[in-house]
């Protein structure tokens, strides 16, 4: 029976507390505004106080070889390992620099690499995987410039010995193409022009046959020779656009701030608000002094 009745009487003071507490904390409210305009104002003073910073970032289409047969060959030089480890080389670094017009140090530890899958859902072992290389630096102008000289230092350092010679050769087929097309061009000329001269009713039937059929077959060469020299250029293109790593957007910096205006002004407030209510509740909780005797 005792127990109940002092479990009764500990809710009752807690209660009793809480509300003394609410009231002390209502009755001085203006504590709480102050506090809250207070922390508001600070709040957006420390936000102001933090430097500010620009950030570059390039966006590259690593290289792709491919096989004589269209098959896809593995390349460590167009892996995302392999493109961090080059822009975290001291060569790059050197040549970053002198392109940037910049000290050397001032790179270190404000250059970072990302990969970015184009692919979605159950295809993305099909999406092109972009490689995002980002400067953070004081000043626009050097954080763009070091990203820029970042992407065609990769995209030089990545460009393999047998892509190149690939290049080479379907450069080499395409005179090799033209000039053929060129013989054939005056070939069919030459048969024209005995055409224009002669009436062919008059030559002979043999001859008349003859004529044509050579004539017949210079331009199945030429159709050809055409199909060819169309296939080489496209097998060229896909070479130069896909095989060789492409720099997809240039840099441009932008400004980022050290600090969120907005977290900074409303965490000072929570602060102001916590604050003030904790010096109305100390102030309306104080015991009052006695009056002095008559």
């Amino acid at each position: 029976m005792s127990g109940g009745t002092s479990t009764a009487d500990l809710g009752a003071e807690r209660e009793i507390d809480l509300r003394r507490w609410r009231d002390a904390v209502f009755a001085r409210r203006w504590y709480v505004v102050a506090g809250l305009v207070i922390g508001l104002v600070i709040g957006g003073l420390y936000s102001l106080s933090g430097a500010s910073s620009y950030v570059a970032s390039v966006t590259i289409q690593p290289a792709q070889p491919f096989s004589p047969a269209g098959q896809p060959v593995l390349n460590y030089s167009a892996s995302p390992l392999a493109i961090e480890t080059i822009v975290n080389s001291t060569d790059a670094l050197t040549y970053v620099a002198s392109r940037a017009h910049m000290p050397e140090g001032e790179l270190g530890g404000h250059v970072s690499t990302a990969s970015i899958s184009t692919g979605t859902g159950p295809v993305t072992t099909r999406g092109t995987v972009l490689l995002q290389i980002t400067v953070s630096l004081a000043q626009a102008k050097r954080a763009e410039d070091a990203a820029n000289a970042f992407g065609q230092y990769v995209v030089h350092e990545t460009e393999s010995t047998y892509v190149k010679e690939s290049l080479s050769v379907f450069a080499q087929k395409d005179k090799f193409f033209n000039a053929r097309l060129a013989s054939v061009d005056r070939l069919l000329a030459g048969y024209e022009d005995v055409l224009a001269r002669e009436n062919p009713s008059k030559l002979d039937p043999f001859d008349r046959l003859l004529l044509f059929a050579q004539l017949n077959d210079q331009v199945a060469r030429q159709g050809n020779l055409q199909d060819e020299l169309i296939s080489n250029q496209q097998a060229q293109t896909l070479a130069q656009d896909i095989e060789v790593a492409q720099i997809i957007n240039p840099a441009a910096a932008a400004k980022v701030t050290a600090r969120s205006r907005r977290n900074s002004i409303l965490f000072g407030g929570l602060i102001g608000i916590i604050l003030g209510a904790l010096v109305a509740l100390v102030v309306g909780l104080r015991p009052s002094r006695p009056a002095p005797a008559a």
